[in-house]
């Protein structure tokens, strides 16, 4: 949890609930759990929990899987997207710009899983093709192995046959200065070889890590997927706004399947929308 006094110009990400004593200025915060703040002024806030504003919210952008909470405040110029529905206050007035208040739809978890949606298919594409590659470079590399040790084999049987042709006074001499420019050229395949396996084994334990944190990255993000599915079956939408005070005329409040204006202001009133 975040508790703080004032936050102005700052950003929170919080995994639980945000308590800001008296307000927040030109900040955004985003957290798992829920909000309450007694002002939001040119800010943006997102949370799965409830949002609670105490006083006043201006020129504000929030989102809440949650009940929009507002008993006692003041709404201006600002736009609240609440799936639980909303509570508030009062709405506008004569000169400020018409506020809008969304109920019954996701937007905040809706964003949130077409995210990870976006992540899960680009790692697992990463994924698929650096599994491939890596299957590819070790199938290459088992082949480098197998040849070195041909080589390497080659390069033993010349060194014993050069032995013991130099037991024997009466060897063709020719032949010895054959076999010696032979090994020579097998001794430099060799070390052309293990160079260019040595080089393969790395970029192969590369791919292995790159394959790793990939997979981890998938199974991290179908875990969150699954979580927000789960919170999202939890959280029934409510397109409900009440208005305890008074909300003024060009408010909008919208609904899944629904748009209202109000072309006048309307006190103590009960909003839902209808199928």
């Amino acid at each position: 949890d975040v508790i703080a006094k004032t936050i102005d110009g700052g950003a929170i990400e919080a995994s639980g609930d945000v308590y800001i004593e008296n307000g927040v200025t030109e900040s955004s915060i985003e957290a798992k759990g829920s909000i309450k703040a007694g002002f939001m002024h040119r800010s943006e806030a997102a949370c799965l929990g409830d949002l609670h504003i105490t006083k006043e919210i201006t020129d504000t952008r929030a989102v809440t899987e949650g009940t929009f909470l507002m008993p006692a405040g003041r709404m201006f110029s600002s736009t609240v997207y609440a799936k639980g529905g909303a509570k508030v206050y009062n709405i506008g007035s004569d000169r400020s710009k018409p506020s809008t208040i969304m109920v019954g739809t996701s937007m905040y978890l809706d964003k949130q899983l077409a995210e990870i949606d976006t992540e899960i298919e680009k790692n697992q594409t990463i994924l698929e093709d650096k599994s491939k590659e890596k299957e590819t470079l070790g199938i290459q590399v088992a082949q480098l192995t197998e040849k070195l040790k041909n080589y390497e084999n080659s390069k033993q049987r010349t060194i014993a046959m050069l032995g013991k042709m130099g037991e024997t006074p009466d060897a063709d001499k020719e032949s010895i200065t054959l076999f010696k420019k032979g090994l020579d050229e097998t001794s430099r395949k060799i070390e052309l070889l293990r160079k260019e396996k040595s080089d393969q084994e790395n970029h192969l334990g590369n791919l292995k890590k790159i394959v790793e944190k990939k997979s981890e990255r998938v199974a991290a993000a179908i875990k969150e997927k699954f979580y927000l599915k789960r919170l999202n079956q939890k959280t029934p939408p409510k397109p409900i706004v009440e208005i305890a005070g008074k909300a003024f005329g060009k408010t909008r409040i919208n609904g899944k399947f629904a748009r209202l204006i109000l072309s006048r202001p309307i006190t103590r009133s009960r909003i839902m929308e209808m199928r």
